[in-house]
């Protein structure tokens, strides 16, 4: 059984629930096979992405936080490309009635395949330490599959060690019976982004960061301002894209100002982005200046309160329409999804929206293409 994406809201099942067996014939078992996680909503991207690259998913299985498929022709090394994605695994279910059976001598040549494909993608000896996760990690079982992938792997088993990136899950299987191991190809996961060098409050997670530039279509034509740049999170997903032209961010905080320096130096491609002081309300740029803003305003939790942070959309929204050029194109995300959509009605129409997941938050980001002057009289807006 497959399940179709949605943008509508998730109502999430208990994790055993979600977890119970059902019995079906397997398209991925007992061969190894991918499984890329994501945050709830941005399953469509993640798709996306991989038809991009070229990667042809034989046989999927689709729910609100991942994506399984099998076929070797999917390349690891594009996998670990996917910007949308939270995390790489490589997994392998069993039809074993308990975890313990994984230590099988039957079993022992697949699961060592398994760990061969991770290390095509990362050297086993990169690896710093081990870790098991999953219902009764700390039961005599699980001391006992520490040990056995401690020899297959020769990675030393810490189960108590938070720093340990050989990530191993073990859970049931989603829609068949048996137990499924998935392995983390990566040391950290894909959400992380290595040219963090300065962490901020409140900061957009990468994945979401890239969600939003692909939503917005950037290309080498566009002038594209980034309001309020916070850390510079959006920067950074927009350097690494490429193919974009003028970039230019704005915050209120001189501390922020300094993290998306920090952040947007370190970020390959190197090339300038033009930071700027400044407030939402009162943009210091001219009329029709960017072709694209993307933005990620205060939500009133991290910084600020919920009450200003409403009071924010009216003023906030008439500025960007201001600054946007005929036909510009606006990527928000925000929880006040009423309050903005509310705002924006003056100034924009609304082309997409999608309800995400961070950090215990579900907001939307919306996409709005500026209203087209009125013929004749005064502007839209």
């Amino acid at each position: 059984m497959r399940r179709q994406f949605s943008n509508a809201p998730h109502h999430q099942a208990s994790s055993m629930a979600r977890r119970s067996p059902v019995k079906r014939t397997s398209l991925l078992s007992p061969s190894c096979y991918w499984t890329l996680t994501f945050s709830k909503g941005l399953g469509s991207l993640v798709v996306e992405e991989l038809s991009e690259k070229g990667i042809r998913i034989a046989s999927q299985l689709i729910d609100d936080e991942e994506i399984s498929f099998s076929g070797a022709q999917a390349s690891g090394s594009k996998l670990v490309t996917i910007r949308t994605a939270s995390a790489l695994f490589r997994g392998i279910i069993l039809p074993i009635d308990r975890p313990r059976g994984i230590t099988s001598y039957e079993y022992r040549k697949a699961m060592g395949l398994l760990f061969e494909d991770v290390s095509r993608i990362t050297p086993l000896t990169t690896f710093k330490g081990m870790r098991l996760e999953g219902a009764g990690k700390e039961t005599a079982t699980f001391k006992k599959l520490g040990a056995f992938f401690q020899e297959l792997t020769s990675c030393p088993y810490r189960p108590d060690d938070p720093n340990a990136d050989l990530v191993i899950r073990i859970r049931r299987p989603l829609r068949e019976q048996g137990w499924e191991i998935l392995v983390r190809a990566t040391p950290r996961p894909l959400a992380t982004r290595p040219w963090r060098e300065s962490n901020f409050r409140g900061a957009l997670a990468g994945p979401l960061a890239a969600a939003m530039v692909r939503l917005g279509r950037p290309h080498k034509r566009d002038l594209v301002l980034n309001l309020p740049c916070g850390s510079g999170t959006i920067l950074g997903e927009l350097l690494e894209m490429g193919h974009v032209g003028r970039l230019i961010g704005l915050d209120i905080s001189e501390y922020a100002l300094a993290a998306a320096r920090a952040n947007t130096t370190s970020c390959p491609p190197s090339r300038a982005v033009h930071l700027v002081r400044g407030d939402l309300c009162q943009l210091p740029f001219p009329d029709k200046l960017a072709s694209l803003v993307i933005s990620d305003p205060p939500w009133g939790e991290s910084m600020g309160n919920r009450r200003d942070a409403k009071i924010l959309c009216a003023p906030m929204l008439r500025e960007m329409d201001r600054v946007l050029t005929d036909n510009g194109r606006l990527v928000i995300i925000s929880p006040h999804d009423e309050q903005l959509q509310r705002a924006a009605q003056p100034f924009f129409t609304l082309e997409r929206s999608l309800r995400v997941f961070q950090r215990g938050f579900h907001p939307y980001i919306s996409v709005f293409r500026k209203k087209r002057p009125i013929i004749g009289g005064a502007n839209a807006s």
